[in-house]
C-alpha cells in the first residue's frame, strides 16, 4: 500500500492587512529608509532601474509589492518621484530616487 504524503501549505499566504498601528511603525520606517522621502532619495545608478526598485518595495499595509503609476522630476536637481499604489489594499504613496551616473 502507498501512504499519502501530507502536503503544508506555505506559512506565506500572500498579502494581508495589518493592525493601523504596526501599519504606522512601518509607515515612518519606510519614511525614515532611502527613499522615503524627498530630503532622503534612494541613490540609483540609471534611470532603468527607478521603477524595478519602487515595484520591489512593499506596502507598509499588507506586505504586497506596489506598482508604478508614473515618476517625474518636479524639483529639478536629479530627484524623481514616482508615485504607487498597492495592488492589493491600493495604499498610495511616493516613493523618491536621486540619479547618480557613474564617473
Amino acid at each position: 500500500m502507498s501512504r499519502s504524503k501530507t502536503r503544508f501549505q506555505s506559512a506565506d499566504q500572500g498579502p494581508y492587512l495589518v493592525s493601523d498601528e504596526l501599519a504606522r511603525a512601518r509607515r515612518q520606517l519606510l519614511e525614515l529608509s532611502p527613499g522615503g522621502t524627498r530630503q532622503r532619495p534612494l541613490e540609483v545608478s540609471s534611470a532603468a532601474v527607478i521603477e524595478p526598485k519602487a515595484e520591489g518595495t512593499l506596502c507598509p499595509r499588507c506586505s504586497d509589492h506596489f506598482e508604478v503609476e508614473g515618476h517625474e522630476a518636479p524639483f529639478g536637481q536629479g530627484v524623481r518621484e514616482v508615485k504607487v499604489h498597492c495592488r492589493f489594499c491600493d495604499e498610495r504613496r511616493s516613493l523618491w530616487f536621486r540619479i547618480n551616473a557613474p564617473s
